[in-house]
């Protein structure tokens, strides 16, 4: 154990390596500023997202796939901010830009287009919730779900060596990554996420989101978002999509959810088989965003 465990100096250089992770792209950064000043026009967002073309093919290729449903063909840039709004733009570009953030520098620690297959699941499955709980943070909650492994991601990264005696703790022992983490390292990818979340200047109510995502009943008041990346995430991992560094469940606190609005069985329970059955429609809609993803990799191992 004492060959494994990072202690809080270890932890800090973790923390320092995230800390030393580029900022948010220029483009994307901006674009959070003028999105939050209700002055901005379609055409003011629609000329600074025209000056990064990769990114501006890549929104309009998800305005176009079958996941927003839209019910004509989306052209432009103004027309697509119109029809999907500021809240899922913003909520895409943040996505597109961590991945492209980590498919750079991917090594194959594991498979990446797995991990993105479920953090993308998550991100569905955590939105899906939110129409249910907080209907008015749909577009919140799938960011958070999007991002709420990132710090796993990190960790093999930039932690290599610590990451692979986590990994090897689950496989052996069959336990839950989260609970190994602290364990083993003394820090979790959850706190690890948090701090790249708070690096790239995301809202206090994400960075919450995730950095409680296994606990959301910890924080006393405002844990919808948390609560809905909770249930989103149990649902992924029974449903099985993608990697998630762990054969086992993690813990699911059910009394969170006691007065709220999710969908219930007869017997009063959350309705877990109904939302998978919802989930798995819906992410029969993700081609096109996990085919990003995939070019990604594309990219990465060239």
């Amino acid at each position: 154990m004492n060959d494994t465990y990072l202690g809080e100096v270890q932890a800090k250089r973790i923390a320092q390596n995230v800390m030393n992770l580029p900022t948010l792209p220029t483009v994307v950064a901006k674009m959070m500023q003028v999105m939050d000043d209700p002055r901005t026009t379609v055409s003011e967002l629609s000329r600074l997202i025209s000056s990064d073309q990769v990114l501006s093919a890549k929104l309009l290729k998800l305005a176009n796939s079958a996941y927003f449903g839209l019910p004509r063909k989306v052209k432009t840039l103004d027309f697509a901010i119109i029809l999907l709004g500021f809240d899922n733009l913003k909520t895409l570009s943040l996505g597109l830009s961590v991945i492209d953030r980590f498919s750079d520098n991917w090594d194959g620690a594991f498979d990446y287009t797995e991990f993105w297959e479920h953090a993308f699941g998550c991100a569905v499955a955590s939105s899906m919730v939110a129409r249910d709980i907080c209907r008015d943070k749909k577009s919140e909650a799938f960011i958070a779900g999007l991002l709420h492994d990132i710090g796993k991601l990190i960790l093999s990264q930039y932690a290599k060596r610590y990451f692979s005696v986590v990994i090897k703790n689950v496989t052996e022992y069959n336990s839950d990554f989260y609970s190994a983490e602290k364990a083993l390292l003394g820090v979790t990818h959850a706190d690890i996420a948090a701090w790249f979340a708070d690096k790239w200047n995301f809202p206090v109510q994400l960075i919450k989101a995730i950095l409680y995502h296994h606990s959301p009943a910890a924080l006393l008041d405002e844990n919808e978002l948390a609560s809905c990346v909770h249930l989103g995430d149990y649902l992924v991992r029974r449903c099985g999509v993608g990697f998630t560094a762990g054969r086992n469940l993690p813990e699911f606190d059910s009394f969170v959810f006691k007065d709220k609005n999710v969908l219930r069985d007869e017997n009063g329970e959350i309705a877990l088989l109904l939302y998978e059955e919802q989930l798995q429609l819906e992410l029969e809609q993700a081609d096109t965003f996990l085919n990003i993803i995939a070019r990604g990799v594309e990219h990465a191992v060239d």
